[in-house]
């Protein structure tokens, strides 16, 4: 016969009961360590929530969990921002709550925020700016000044109207009249508007002259002259004077050499004896 056949293999022993007691599952808004012997429950703690039954995370920016053993973090409502996602708090004047809900920011240039308890920050009227941060009230936007103006709402600065121009009154009763360029004039005759920004045209000096949309007075040229005001110049009285003296002058001159022309034409003596004639020869002979 052949070899004998392998033994059976003997069975695997039983396993021996366990000595620590079963885990059960932790109620919720708490957690455990995983590595817990006795599966102990904490409670998942104010700001944070929890994800599962083993995992307790913090709120995210915006939100806040103000109980502990939360399953959830509630977001605040619009105009408010999480405190150290605990509790919403409103942003004070001159501020916003930040684009993740999680801190103040304040207001930028050109916007304004005057309520105390939230709100948004709103932006300058046209005609307006405001040129620092966290502008807490409505009258931080400043008109824009004389020989300026601004088309945009919300601006930090206004447009000059550049020199040869003014922009006059700033209101016209509660309407702005300086919200677009066509609040900038011409500067008038007998005027100028020397700078960017001009509210007030000056006033042409005497001696000089304005056409209309000067940026600077022109000197009057040799014997010209004007009294102030004055878009153009005209001749002085030395202009007249010294006209005068000329024709009177030509007039002299003109008198003097007709006179010497006149003396130089008439003969002289020897001229008078070559006019008589010589006697004709011969007797002459007077009768019939």
């Amino acid at each position: 016969g052949g070899p004998p056949p392998p033994p059976a293999p003997s069975p695997a022993p039983a396993p021996a009961p366990s000595s620590s007691p079963e885990c059960v599952p932790c109620r919720s808004g708490t957690f455990s360590d995983p590595l817990a012997e006795n599966c102990s429950e904490a409670v998942c703690h104010i700001a944070g929530y929890c994800t599962s039954q083993d995992f307790c995370a913090p709120c995210p920016n915006g939100t806040v969990a103000s109980h502990p053993a939360t399953r959830h973090c509630r977001t605040c409502p619009p105009n408010q921002r999480a405190y150290k996602s605990q509790v919403c708090v409103p942003c004070e004047k001159g501020e916003q709550v930040s684009p993740d809900g999680g801190s103040c920011i304040p207001c930028d240039d050109g916007m304004y925020n005057d309520q105390r308890l939230g709100g948004m920050c709103q932006n300058c009227w046209p005609g307006s700016y405001s040129n620092g941060s966290s502008a807490s009230d409505f009258y931080t936007c400043t008109i824009c000044p004389g020989g300026s103006y601004q088309d945009h709402a919300g601006s930090s600065t206004c447009i000059p109207c550049g020199t040869g121009k003014y922009s006059p009154d700033l209101t016209n009763g509660m309407e702005l009249n300086n919200t677009s360029s066509d609040a900038c004039l011409q500067c008038p005759g007998g005027y100028y508007c020397p700078k960017e920004v001009t509210g007030t045209p000056y006033p042409c000096d005497p001696g000089f002259y304005c056409p209309p949309g000067s940026s600077q007075e022109s000197k009057c040229g040799f014997l010209t002259s004007s009294d102030g005001f004055a878009t153009s110049c005209s001749y002085d009285a030395n202009f007249y004077v010294i006209i005068s003296l000329l024709v009177v002058l030509v007039i002299v001159v003109l008198v003097s050499l007709a006179i010497y022309f006149s003396r130089k034409k008439r003969p002289t003596g020897d001229e008078y004896e070559r006019v008589i004639p010589d006697p004709l020869p011969g007797p002459v002979y007077g009768g019939y």
